[in-house]
């Protein structure tokens, strides 16, 4: 089997069903914040925060396991362990998630005023239900992922973000809100449950016999799915829904609503580049050929390309969200939130450093050296220290400046860490090429900002700045002729040159 040409493969479609999904994801972000009241945007946003929470609690650490050994049990030829896996995960999951459910179903008063929402309780009963569906969901979807089963899970994808969004436009141009929004949530939750268990069942569970002795290294898969319990349970307070608990307490939901604004319009967009789609794929397939090799020079050689390509895309969208953000929040987006336009900037610079420390994870987990990441959790300190600091002198701001430099610490912690399992060095001179050609790029929007009068020029402007920035890479390249190797093998045709 060709990996990298399954590799290509896989993340077309993983492209043409994410785009399709992210784009009425995107949509469900632009109706949200035009028709609900800032408040209202930020309690559904401290919701999502709660499902974020019982996600990782319940987890055990489960799906990590199912990411990391499903590709290279089916590898081996040990299919009874992939399915054994995914059953134990899912019943372990369920019933780890009914019990977090219920204690903040107990608890929920209390809650509601600790964090100055005063509505919460009579919109939390039904969304519990909405979070034991999607704490499935989740299971299943990393499994299918594992699998590279793209084809089928993006459709499925697909179709339940068009249907999410027809359903929560309804919802709200009938009038329902907030309660007629969360249960839209639920409903479309349970149906997209019902698909990913039919295609598990017909592409995982009917696997055939072992080819293999079955020889499931239990002790090692505890102690992996342990450390990233707890590494995850620490990660997410770097994650801006804990932002969120920490700005309602102290501020109250408005706030949380322009600053969730700002972070889930921000990380939307990052959700549509490339390299971020196709790392679903990625992981699995670099995950089964270092099972095949164990050579640590063609792992050095991924490092440097994958983050290359983070590079690539991330950056010059960086940059274009600098020059043009405050046209994206009045035409795309809605006025009301202009008064957070340097945060929507300086969140979309955020978001390169913490695509860099996802791929750091990336390799992390390859090398199974976990406790590195686990290790690096110190900074969570830092960050709730400086988020309670510099929220009392700079506001959102002070904030989304203790998320982003916490980020930056992290990597460059683990970064250093696993350079005593293997050398790992940055590109640095691509990096220095894509940096210029994104500059140029950033500079000719600048003076044609002038031509983004309207949605329609904005959208010009923004096409006509990704083709000047391809056009400069392709004088200016920062891929080398072993990358253009490996994007041809990919493609199955001598496409780069």
């Amino acid at each position: 089997m060709n990996l990298y040409k399954a590799g290509l493969k896989n993340t077309l479609y993983n492209y043409l069903g994410l785009i399709f999904s992210v784009v009425f994801s995107f949509l469900v972000v632009v109706i949200l914040s035009r028709n609900l009241s800032v408040e209202e945007f930020g309690i559904y946003n401290i919701l999502l925060s709660f499902l974020a929470y019982i996600s990782v609690v319940s987890s055990l650490g489960m799906p990590h396991v199912l990411r990391r050994y499903i590709p290279q049990f089916y590898e081996q030829g040990s299919y009874s362990a992939v399915k054994r896996s995914l059953s134990y995960v899912l019943a372990l999951r369920f019933i780890t998630s009914f019990i977090c459910a219920v204690l903040c179903l107990v608890f929920i008063e209390p809650l509601s005023q600790l964090l100055k929402v005063s509505q919460l309780s009579q919109f939390f009963f039904l969304f519990s239900f909405a979070m034991l569906v999607v704490v499935q969901v989740q299971s299943l979807e990393v499994a299918l992922e594992a699998m590279l089963l793209h084809k089928s899970t993006n459709i499925i994808k697909a179709a339940y973000a068009m249907l999410q969004f027809l359903l929560y436009f309804y919802a709200i141009r009938s009038g329902y809100g907030l309660k007629g929004i969360i249960l839209v949530y639920l409903v479309v939750n349970i149906l997209l449950f019902i698909a990913y268990l039919f295609v598990c069942k017909s592409k995982i569970f009917t696997l055939p016999q072992d080819k293999v002795p079955d020889g499931v290294p239990y002790k090692r898969i505890r102690s992996y799915a342990l450390f990233n319990w707890f590494t995850n349970a620490t990660y997410i307070i770097f994650d801006f829904k804990t932002d969120f608990f920490i700005i309602s307490f102290f501020l109250g939901s408005s706030f949380v609503g322009l600053y969730s604004f700002a972070t889930s319009t921000i990380t939307q967009i990052y959700r549509l580049l490339p390299i971020t789609i196709a790392a679903t794929v990625l992981f699995p397939i670099m995950v089964r050929k270092y099972s095949r090799s164990k050579d640590k020079e063609e792992l050095q050689y991924l490092f440097r390309l994958y983050n290359k390509m983070v590079f690539f895309f991330g950056f010059p969208l960086a940059i274009g969200v600098l020059v043009l953000g405050d046209k994206i929040i009045s035409y795309v987006f809605d006025p009301k939130y202009l008064g957070v336009v340097n945060l929507f900037r300086f969140i979309a610079f955020a978001q390169v450093i913490n695509m860099f420390s996802t791929a750091l994870a990336y390799f992390v987990k390859i090398l199974e050296k976990v406790h590195y990441a686990l290790w690096a959790r110190v900074f969570v300190i830092y960050n709730i220290a400086m988020e309670i600091i510099l929220l009392k002198f700079f506001g959102l701001m002070g904030v989304a400046f203790a998320t982003g430099t916490a980020w930056l610490f992290n990597s460059i912690f683990v970064f250093f860490l696993l350079r005593r399992d293997i050398v790992l060095i940055y590109p640095g001179k691509s990096f220095m090429q894509i940096a210029v050609n994104s500059i140029l790029m950033g500079i000719v929007l600048f003076l044609c900002r002038g031509l983004a009068y309207n949605i329609w020029g904005l959208a010009l402007l923004a096409i006509a700045g990704v083709v000047f920035y391809l056009t400069a890479n392709c004088f200016n390249r920062a891929f080398e002729a072993r990358d253009l190797q490996v994007f041809n093998k990919m493609a199955g045709a001598q496409i780069f040159k």
